[in-house]
């Protein structure tokens, strides 16, 4: 009797670990295809491990964001470890909830695990302001925004009008009082010609700037008359 209560628990405790009795059954690193970094495309990737033991018939997701909490989604399919084509609502920092159905039909949303998903769409914008042509500073300043991923790097740029070749410039990315900013020193110019500035960027997750151009045109300087010796 002993030996035949010992195999019935023994059994018991198999069943309840394979989900049969109700143990929950939980994914195991859950991971982004390609990484968690902020990305430009809005197509998401994520895969998991089952447990050895669980008769998994589905997983079920739902996306949460600051303020925002989605409808719970079900993809069936027997081992399912996989989903693949996750779209995100809008740019921003998001949190995908997984979680598994097992072979009773029981949903374990409870015991799901999370990962962060990050978008970012929007290029980085450019305010960029060269000088006035009587005044020209020390240093070019390019401002720029952008609040998501943030900016990766940047170049300040220079031509002559009359020509199409553009000479890039040391650049610097700093702090600025009101948003990040692109410096570089200002070249030495020739008086009374004129030139393109150009000021580009890229953000963390890859998106590149439109160009944000300005002209100026250097004065020649005024000879000093010579009065009578």
């Amino acid at each position: 009797m002993a030996v035949t209560l010992a195999v019935g628990l023994a059994l018991a405790l198999a069943g309840s670990a394979r989900g049969e009795e109700g143990m929950p059954p939980i994914p195991r690193g859950l991971a982004v295809v390609g990484g968690d970094e902020w990305r430009a495309e809005n197509d998401f990737d994520v895969f998991w491990v089952n447990p050895w033991d669980a008769q998994v018939l589905g997983a079920g997701w739902r996306l949460a964001a600051y303020g925002f909490t989605g409808s719970p989604q079900i993809v069936a399919g027997i081992g399912i470890a996989e989903l693949d084509d996750i779209h995100l609502p809008a740019a921003g920092l998001w949190y995908l909830t997984v979680w598994l159905r097992d072979n009773t039909g029981a949903d374990w949303e409870r015991f799901g695990v999370t990962v962060t998903l990050r978008l970012d769409d929007v290029p980085p914008a450019l305010s960029f302001m060269p000088g006035d042509a009587e005044a020209l500073p020390p240093q070019l300043v390019a401002a720029v925004a952008d609040p998501l991923s943030g900016l990766a790097d940047g170049t300040i740029s220079y031509r002559r009008l009359d020509e199409t070749r553009w000479t890039a410039l040391p650049t610097a990315i700093r702090a600025g009082a009101l948003s990040t900013e692109l410096a570089a020193a200002t070249p030495e110019l020739k008086p009374g010609t004129s030139y393109l500035f150009q000021a580009e960027a890229r953000d963390q997750a890859g998106n590149a700037s439109r160009p944000d151009r300005a002209k100026f045109t250097l004065l020649k300087k005024k000879k000093r008359r010579r009065g009578p010796r």
